[in-house]
């Protein structure tokens, strides 16, 4: 009979114990999906913060520019940095960068020099040509003092290659289109009388 009695205890201390772990895990999980919801919407809350911060960095830096020189407009810069981008790579494939000295840094000079130098001396052509723009965006804008920066992705459809004296094609495609993406930075003085904004940097 006390055997009996000892079992019958055993079994509710144990269905006592499975009740009380039930409850546990129950407020567990429950405290971990509301802290859980929690962090999710601190993330998305700083997540827009900072993408906030940027466009009202990068707009306040355009307004500073418009103010220096009242007739910046993106519109017209962007087919300026165009028109700009062709003329370059044309006189630079044909190896007359006297065509351009105004319109590129010197150390983009003293690259494309030295580039047109080893092409020459070795008898090397380079064909160039652009058949279209298929994106040209300004990626990034910065502004120190008078001194505006401003990078530019360029996605453009064009045929081009290199061939020996011979006309054997060195790199590049002959009749082929392909697509190539650059990104080059323009640099111009704000207050200065000269128009031009010169390339200083370029990657692709």
């Amino acid at each position: 009979m006390k055997k009996g009695k000892e079992k019958e205890m055993n079994i509710i201390n144990i269905v006592e114990l499975l009740f009380f772990f039930a409850i546990v895990g129950f407020f567990l999980r429950k405290l971990s999906g509301e802290y859980g919801d929690e962090m999710d919407l601190k993330q998305k809350t700083k997540k827009k913060a900072v993408i906030h911060l940027v466009d009202k960095e990068e707009s306040n830096i355009m307004s500073k520019v418009k103010e220096i020189d009242p007739s910046f407009n993106e519109e017209d810069f962007l087919t300026g940095a165009k028109e700009a981008f062709k003329m370059i790579v044309s006189a630079f494939n044909r190896g007359r960068l006297d065509e351009i000295k105004n319109y590129i840094s010197h150390d983009i000079w003293q690259s494309f020099d030295s580039v047109v130098s080893e092409r020459k001396a070795k008898g090397i052509t380079s064909f160039f040509e652009l058949i279209a723009f298929t994106r040209a965006v300004v990626r990034d804008i910065k502004l120190t003092g008078n001194i505006a920066s401003v990078t530019v992705d360029f996605e453009s459809e064009q045929e081009s290659y290199t061939a020996d004296a011979d006309g054997k094609v060195l790199s590049g495609s002959a009749n082929q289109v392909v697509k190539v993406s650059d990104v080059w930075t323009f640099t111009r003085d704000l207050r200065s009388k000269d128009p031009n904004w010169v390339l200083t940097a370029t990657q692709n």
